[in-house]
Parts: structure tokens; C-alpha cells; sequence
């Protein structure tokens, strides 16, 4: 007697396979949108820690934060940098603009509009290929930070975040201490738009959580 096998006939396949692909295609994008939401937390919390670190160590060597000599007329960024955090970060290079560090042009970046932000700073690329511009704005010490240096999208809340030297409390994102979200908002139509994620992303526990621009 001749055993018969039962065995998948190619219509059977051929559906079962496009069920598949249509399960994949529905889900794969939330995966990768996941993953990257993920990169770009762990990325953005080793820099806001080396930061920090490089700060109190910096202290240490040169009096507390609120004594230090201040980016100024008579203090360029590029001086700043040198004496108080080039011996305590892992830099590979240094450029007076973001277009001598490698990008396009030396006002590369955007806000969550897509409008491009006029900033000019003192830069430097950490080993991890981090760029952190150094400049006075709004009146404090900021630092702007790209966690994946020349790659886009070079973007406000997505690889882009700015961060101020605060005395007592050290390196905090923009906005710590307000309520951010006008400013890590893509409703808001101003060039601050975006200039709060970070703070966002810390009072969100360290997540990306639905209700953030992504």
C-alpha cells in the first residue's frame, strides 16, 4: 500500500506567503521606528552623562561652574572649550563652524518645521562621532548636540537637541524647569520649535512616548 503525504499545494503557499508579507509590511515600520526611538534615547543619555562628568571633573580643576570665565567678547567659545572641557572628553576634532566638522554648510540644522536655525558655534566630534556645538544663547552657556554627527536629519528632536550650563545643577536640557510642550511641538511655528525634546524626553522617564513629535 503506498502511503500518500500530505503536502502544501502552491495556491496554499502562495496565499500563506502573502498573508505574511502583508503582516510585515503593517509592522515592520513600527519595529524600526521603535528601534531607532531606542538608539536615539541611549545615545542621547551617554552624551547628557559624559557631559556631566566632563563638568564636575572640570570643577574640580577649575572652581565651581558659576566662577567660570564666560563665553564673551573677551572669552571666545574656542577658549572656553579649550580650558574647560577639551581634558575631560574624548575629542577627535575641533572646527570654528558645523561646516568645517563635516556638514554641508555651517547652519545645518532644523527645527521640527523644517525652517533652518541660524546658530554659529564653536564645535567639537567626540570619539562616538557625537558634534557639540558651544555658543552663547539666550543668554546662557548652550551646547548643541548632534548624536549622530553629519548624518541626517540633523533635526530638533530626533538627532538634535540643545542643552545649557546651569550653576548647581550642571549640564539640563532646554526647558528643564518650564512646561515644554509649545517648544517640542511641530504645532508651534516658531524656530524654538523643537528646542525643548530633550527636556521632554528626561521628564518622560528616558522615553519616546506617543505623544512626542517623532
Amino acid at each position: 500500500m503506498i502511503n500518500k503525504e500530505k503536502a502544501f499545494t502552491l495556491a496554499e503557499v502562495l496565499i500563506t506567503l502573502g498573508v505574511i508579507g502583508v503582516v510585515a509590511a503593517l509592522t515592520l515600520p513600527t519595529v524600526i521606528q521603535n528601534y531607532q526611538k531606542q538608539v536615539t534615547i541611549n545615545k542621547l543619555k551617554k552624551v547628557y552623562t559624559k557631559l556631566n562628568q566632563a563638568v564636575k571633573m572640570s570643577e574640580i580643576d577649575n572652581d565651581a561652574f558659576e566662577n567660570w570665565s564666560k563665553i564673551s567678547d573677551e572669552v571666545t567659545e574656542e577658549e572656553f572649550v579649550n580650558k574647560y572641557f577639551k581634558p575631560y572628553l574624548e575629542i577627535i576634532k575641533t572646527c570654528n563652524n558645523a561646516q568645517k566638522c563635516g556638514y554641508k554648510t555651517s547652519t545645518p540644522f532644523k527645527n521640527l518645521n523644517n525652517h533652518y536655525l541660524y546658530f554659529t558655534s564653536y564645535g567639537i566630534i567626540l570619539k562616538d562621532g557625537t558634534y557639540i556645538g558651544f555658543t552663547k544663547a539666550l543668554n546662557k552657556a548652550t551646547l548643541l548636540i548632534d548624536i549622530n554627527g553629519t548624518a541626517q536629519p540633523n533635526k530638533y528632536g530626533r538627532d538634535f537637541f540643545m542643552f545649557h550650563i546651569i550653576p548647581l545643577k550642571g549640564v539640563v536640557p532646554s526647558g528643564y524647569n518650564h512646561v515644554i510642550d509649545t517648544y517640542c511641538s511641530k504645532d508651534y511655528n516658531g524656530g524654538d520649535s523643537g528646542e525643548q525634546c530633550a527636556a521632554k524626553i528626561i521628564q518622560d522617564g528616558w522615553q519616546i512616548k506617543d505623544d512626542y513629535p517623532w
